[in-house]
């Protein structure tokens, strides 16, 4: 076909279009399309090789419906629709490729083509594809329910994978926080065991804080005493800070040793003074004895805070406020 030919056909098909858009869509007979060929300047020979055109594009779009090469299909079909729009065979062959191919893909637009050739089909007045067609019709509905019931599928599928996601994360979740929560319970106790033990290290010294005073009545009325011991064993008593334990122990110390060296220069009455030492060393014993026991529950806590962090590594005691501490290091003499 030259390029003349090609251009006359052209021209046809528009035509034929227009003339079609002004009759509603109702199908234009083989007569009707030959008159639109002679107003664009078609010759009868053209018609004719028009006709031929579209018969070669319909018999080369058939074998590729043979060989279910659908894609290849549509094309030919389509070549041969565009010259004669209501041939009966091309469109039934051009909704069957169109349907094959949503029937693969689900794509909704090889529906709408499948439906659309389907249709027209049914509206010429010739009615021996109308059978076909029908069924056609019929399949391209039935493979539209397949689509949509894989999809629920699918769909199903994802929201149950979902779900199950959720349910795992929801199961991990509940047995992090029952862990977290079950070794916090235990940190928070043994931290109460550590104030408890605390507040028993800071009675004993307050109970030989109690014995200062009649020391300090007894070394002014001893026939001798160091002045200067007793002066800074008072100005150490001022300088008690229980918030900072470990200076507070080692102003503790500091008291111990000033009351050790200022009773040790003291002149005065021997049972009062013996009575008085008596005292003054069973303090000193249940000091020790309470610093022991507060470094070892300090241990028994730290190791808990160790053992929390090991099972729970990604959430770390530090961020429920549990941390290590210093134990103290304690030098009483005895």
């Amino acid at each position: 076909m030259d390029e003349r030919e090609s251009k006359i056909i052209e021209d046809y098909v528009a035509k034929m279009l227009e003339v079609q858009k002004e009759q509603f869509e109702k199908p234009l007979s083989l007569k009707e399309l030959k008159e639109i060929a002679f107003s664009v300047g078609m010759s009868e020979s053209e018609w004719q090789a028009s006709q031929q055109v579209m018969e070669q594009h319909l018999r080369t779009g058939k074998g590729h419906v043979r060989n279910k090469n659908w894609l290849d299909a549509v094309t030919e079909l389509k070549q041969a629709v565009a010259i004669n729009p209501y041939h009966e065979d091309a469109l039934y062959n051009l909704a069957l490729s169109y349907h094959e191919l949503y029937r693969k893909s689900g794509t909704e637009l090889y529906k709408k083509e499948a439906k659309s050739a389907a249709d027209r089909v049914l509206k010429n007045q010739d009615s021996k594809m109308d059978a076909a067609s029908i069924a056609l019709l019929n399949e391209i509905r039935n493979t539209e329910t397949d689509h949509k019931n894989k999809r629920n599928r699918v769909l199903m599928i994802i929201g149950g994978v979902i779900i199950g996601v959720f349910l795992i994360f929801l199961l991990l979740f509940w047995g992090a926080s029952a862990s977290v929560g079950s070794r916090a319970n235990e940190l928070e106790q043994l931290q109460v065991k550590v104030e408890q033990n605390w507040a028993q290290v800071e009675n004993v010294y307050q109970r030989r804080e109690t014995l200062i005073p009649q020391i300090v009545n007894l070394a002014k009325s001893a026939s001798k005493y160091d002045a200067a011991k007793l002066n800074e064993l008072q100005r150490k008593r001022g300088e008690l800070n229980p918030s900072n334990r470990d200076d507070y122990r080692k102003k503790q110390e500091e008291i111990t040793k000033a009351l050790t060296e200022l009773m040790a220069n003291m002149e005065g009455n021997a049972q009062t003074m013996r009575d008085i030492q008596i005292q003054v060393e069973g303090s000193e014993n249940r000091i020790r004895v309470e610093w022991k026991k507060y470094n070892d529950v300090v241990a028994e806590y730290n190791t808990g805070v160790v053992n929390y962090n090991d099972a729970i590594g990604s959430f770390p005691a530090s961020m429920l406020g549990y941390k290590a501490k210093e134990k103290i290091k304690v030098e009483i003499k005895k």
